[in-house]
């Protein structure tokens, strides 16, 4: 194997040097599986929906492209300065997500993204990534006053958050470090109610409560914040009557039609599939998007349950060995550490519970496959955050080392 000096070198060496190419293929092997998927549902759907033929696959060609791209840039920007970008990237979504209410129009009951004329804008797709980056950030800042006694007057509250932000150790800065995560978090599940989308409101929920476990919680804490989202459930089962629906398609299966023709799609898929002669999936609605699985399954059987499932399992795995054998020694490898943590938590989320739904053992959701669903948003989010989760895994293995 020819072996060569970074330092020496361009930086596309560099940065193709210290980029885990391991990690490329399964998400390609996923993005392949996108396209197929695209290609068979495409001339059914455009047929349904009166437009024009291939439209969903060419037009998810072109998101891939630039999407592709777009991680690929994030990928060779340094994880120390997209840390810091970040604040600024998080009140800006955070405006876009405001905006739809005043720029947006209902489609099949919820406001979700801002439409222009070639394309739209789920917000709170992007928001994944900002807020799980943000989170870890603040839990950094937390983890590094843990133990700390030394107390520090401050003039005002104002002057607390600011001081939090920069470092300073002091231990009654827990409680502002604590009051302004719990401030972002509960700002987003207002943001997301008023869509509604409780589908994000679920993994925004399990992502932050898996990195507060790994950053050490009690688990009374963890208890009463368990007990705090089945309150939540609850209320939202009487007060909206789309969840409430949804739950009572779940209780009665035999009247939910879209998971019906789903689980019988997946059954005549067999062990090959039967691409090109299926037709179970033809006639399911949300084909493109909750039951997208569904659709795949029928097209290539039980082994491309397995390919697909099993790339997924591989980035997982992998980015678990790279958390076990994580030593975190500067404020940005926590940070890190932290948001591998949390993207690693919204994946397996979202993959469960889209391939439950479809099997029909959990409710649907309005949810999308990392890579495989149809979606610009959903696709160019996945592409960015992973973007930064391989710059995250430099931190974690090289350093705040910049490669562009």
């Amino acid at each position: 194997m020819v072996k060569f000096n970074r330092a020496s070198r361009s930086k596309f060496h560099r940065w193709w040097f210290q980029i885990n190419r391991e990690l490329i293929v399964p998400i390609f092997v996923l993005i392949i599986a996108g396209f197929f998927s695209m290609l068979s549902v495409s001339p059914a759907f455009v047929d349904n929906n009166n437009i024009p033929d291939y439209f969903i696959f060419v037009r998810y060609l072109i998101y891939s492209v630039f999407s592709i791209v777009a991680g690929i840039a994030v990928s060779t920007v340094s994880f120390k300065n997209i840390t810091k970008a970040n604040f600024i990237i998080f009140f800006l979504i955070s405006a876009l997500m405001i905006a739809i209410f005043f720029l947006s129009n209902d489609v099949k009951g919820a406001t979700r993204a801002l439409r222009f004329p070639l394309f739209n804008i789920q917000p709170s797709e992007f928001m994944k990534v900002s807020f799980i980056l943000l989170s870890a950030f603040i839990l950094t800042r937390l983890f590094k006053l843990k133990g700390t006694k030394s107390v520090i007057q401050y003039k005002s509250n104002f002057n607390k958050f600011f001081a939090f932000l920069r470092g300073d150790n002091s231990h009654n800065l827990k409680i502002v470090g604590q009051v302004v995560l719990s401030v972002i978090f509960l700002s987003q599940v207002v943001l997301l109610i008023k869509q509604p989308d409780i589908g994000s409101i679920v993994l925004f929920t399990i992502t932050l409560v898996s990195m507060i476990f790994v950053f050490g919680a009690r688990w009374r804490f963890l208890i009463a914040l368990f007990l705090s989202a089945i309150a939540f459930l609850t209320i939202m089962f009487f007060s909206m009557p789309h969840f409430k629906h949804r739950i009572e398609l779940f209780l009665n299966p035999d009247q939910a039609y879209q998971l019906n023709k789903a689980t019988t799609a997946i059954q005549a898929g067999d062990m090959f599939g039967r691409l090109g002669s299926g037709f179970d999936k033809d006639k399911i609605p949300d084909v493109v998007n909750d039951f997208i699985f569904a659709s795949f399954v029928e097209d290539f059987g039980f082994i491309g349950s397995v390919i697909i499932l099993g790339a997924y399992s591989f980035i997982i795995l992998f980015i678990f060995r790279i958390i076990r054998q994580a030593k975190c020694r500067s404020f940005y490898q926590f940070v890190a550490f932290f948001f591998t943590i949390g993207w690693s938590a919204i994946i397996i989320s979202q993959v469960v519970i889209v391939v439950g739904s479809n099997l029909g053992i959990l409710p649907t959701k309005g949810m999308t496959l990392p890579f495989i669903s149809y979606g610009g948003s959903s696709f160019s989010s996945n592409c960015i955050g992973f973007g930064v989760l391989f710059s995250a895994i430099r931190c974690l293995q090289f350093g705040e080392e910049k490669v562009m």
